[in-house]
């Protein structure tokens, strides 16, 4: 049976299967991720051929970014933690390194493979997270609530279950623009772009439609001067990390921001709370940090200060009495800043600007790079906004992502541009 697969079905097979699961079983993407990587290395040794790696470029980064990480230990509240948490990203960046090899040694004949099935799995997984957005997750509901919610008129909003599947959307929609794109032109493209848009803007996912709409503004951008923008684009991001610590300290005040502007919602409200707490925490200790995982064990990020008030203009009364820091700060480059500090952070900023580089040192076309760059501006939206970077199926489906567009991408092919 194993001597019947190749790698092509093997990866077709995961790119079908990849969007479905993002929208119902979004957890389930770290196991279907490991499960492709121990694929690869298995036919591997069934042909007794060595896999092919990720280019060494892209792998410095990386490794360096799990040294630290598992180095961090060493201080980190909780020790053990931060050992097992080192350990399952040791997994993940495993897999990714033979997967993104895979992909690289694919013929073009494979890689129409991997796409169609991709192209498949994100008719379903559109399909799919349309549904649960505007009928209030009925399939969600089905296997989270219970039988008898399906089918009926809730009397609540369920949408928060698709909060994770939207995130993945907004990402995944632009490799399968690409694919579209070089398949049949322009115009088919635009649609998992303009589905994504509207999916998300329904949805009670904010987050997920900015991204989406920083992705349509990359993708503008480069599309008019890829090298320029994308280098531009690099410098740009290396300062916003540099920086990223003093600007909730700076900034006014959550409670002056919400009195400036009253149609901020509550849960912004506590966002920019966390991040204030979590700025005065980095400068506690800002060359090493406190650990990699530290943040779900910051001393006071259980306390709460509530917030109850009125404020002229305001719909709804400022109510708040969460934690200051709920398991993670909600924004990418604080964690990175709060739990690895400056060293972790110039290494998630080299990282950052290697992938910059390769997008325009690969060779595609205007707009094969144009929409390889907006997948990478919506991930670091949804990166620098909302979940815990180190939670296992979001860093699955970035590595998916990205996957999906090398997988798209043609080098050889300049007359789609």
């Amino acid at each position: 049976m194993i001597r019947g697969l190749d790698q092509a079905r093997l990866l077709a097979t995961g790119a079908l299967l990849a969007p479905a699961l993002g929208v119902l079983a979004p957890k389930a993407l770290a196991p279907l991720f490991l499960l492709l990587g121990l694929g690869v290395l298995v036919l591997a040794a069934v042909r007794r051929q060595w896999p092919s790696v990720m280019p060494s470029a892209r792998l410095v980064p990386f490794a360096a970014l799990l040294a630290w990480g598992a180095l961090s230990a060493l201080w980190a509240p909780n020790p053990l933690a931060s050992l097992g948490l080192s350990a399952s990203l040791v997994s993940l960046f495993a897999a990714g390194m033979l997967l993104v090899g895979a992909v690289h040694a694919l013929s073009l004949d494979q890689r129409e493979a991997v796409e169609r099935g991709f192209l498949l799995g994100m008719a379903i997984g559109l399909a799919l997270v349309a549904v649960e957005v505007f009928a209030n997750a009925p399939i969600s509901r089905l296997f989270k609530v219970g039988a008898a919610s399906f089918g009926g008129e809730a009397s609540e909003s369920y949408l928060v279950f698709v909060n994770r599947g939207a995130a993945v959307m907004a990402f995944w929609a632009w490799p399968c623009g690409l694919a579209l794109w070089r398949r049949y032109g322009r115009g088919l493209a635009l649609v998992p772009i303009a589905a994504a848009l509207a999916i998300t803007l329904a949805s009670e996912n904010a987050t997920s439609a900015i991204a989406v709409v920083v992705g349509i503004a990359a993708f503008v951008v480069v599309r008019m001067g890829p090298g320029p923008t994308l280098r531009a684009g690099a410098v740009l991001l290396v300062l916003g990390i540099a920086a990223a610590p003093t600007l909730p300290l700076v900034a006014p005040s959550p409670l002056a921001v919400v009195e400036a502007l009253p149609v901020v919602p509550n849960s912004a409200y506590h966002r920019l709370q966390i991040w204030e707490f979590t700025a005065r925490r980095i400068l506690e200790r800002p060359l090493l940090g406190w650990g990699l995982d530290a943040s779900r064990d910051m001393p006071g990020g259980a306390d709460r200060v509530r917030t109850d008030v009125t404020i002229p203009g305001r719909n709804q009364r400022l109510y708040d009495d969460s934690p200051l820091l709920p398991l993670h700060p909600h924004n990418g480059v604080l964690q990175l800043w709060l739990e690895l500090g400056a060293i972790g952070a110039l290494i998630g900023a080299g990282l950052g600007v290697v992938l910059l580089r390769s997008l325009w040192r690969q060779g595609a076309s205007p707009a094969g790079t144009a929409f390889a760059a907006a997948g990478f501006a919506a991930a670091l939206t949804v990166f620098d906004l909302s979940f815990g970077i180190w939670q296992n199926w979001w860093i699955a489906a970035l590595w998916l992502g990205g996957l999906f567009t090398q997988a798209a991408i043609r080098q050889d092919e300049r007359s789609w541009s």
